[in-house]
C-alpha cells in the first residue's frame, strides 16, 4: 500500500461559521520513487475551525487515485475526535446524533471518501 502525509492548515480560527481560506499540502513517494507534494489554497465558506479541516481533508483525499496509508496532521484535536469517534458513531446510529437528529449528509460523503485508507491522525494541540 503507498503512503502518503496531508497536512491542513486554515484560517478559519472561530467555533462560529465564518469565511476564509484553508490550504493542504500532500506529500507522496511517487512512482519513480521520488517524493512528490501537491498542494491547493481554498476558499471556505460559512466554516468553524472543525468543519474547515473537514473540508480540506476531503478535497485532499479526493486527489488520490487508490487506496493509501495515510497520516493527516491537523491542528485541532476536535477534528481527529470528529473524524475517529463522532463519525463511526453517527454511521452506527443510521447518521444520527445523540439526540436523535439527523447529520448532515456531508459527513457521510466524507466518510465515504474515507472508506479504504489507512489513516493516522495527528493534531497540535
Amino acid at each position: 500500500m503507498k503512503k502518503a502525509e496531508i497536512y491542513i492548515h486554515s484560517a478559519v480560527s472561530s467555533i462560529k461559521a465564518a469565511d476564509g481560506y484553508g490550504t493542504y499540502l500532500l506529500v507522496y513517494k511517487a512512482s519513480n520513487g521520488q517524493l512528490g507534494t501537491m498542494d491547493e489554497t481554498c476558499e471556505l465558506k460559512k466554516a468553524t475551525k472543525t468543519t474547515a479541516e473537514l473540508m480540506l481533508i476531503a478535497q485532499a483525499l479526493d486527489r488520490f487515485r487508490e487506496k493509501c496509508e495515510i497520516v493527516i496532521h491537523v491542528s485541532v484535536q476536535q477534528t481527529v475526535t470528529a473524524l475517529s469517534e463522532w463519525m463511526p458513531a453517527w454511521r452506527e446510529n443510521g447518521w444520527k446524533n445523540s439526540r436523535g437528529e439527523e447529520v448532515s449528509p456531508w459527513y457521510r460523503a466524507i466518510s465515504d471518501i474515507l472508506e479504504g485508507h489507512v489513516i493516522t491522525y495527528t493534531a497540535d494541540n
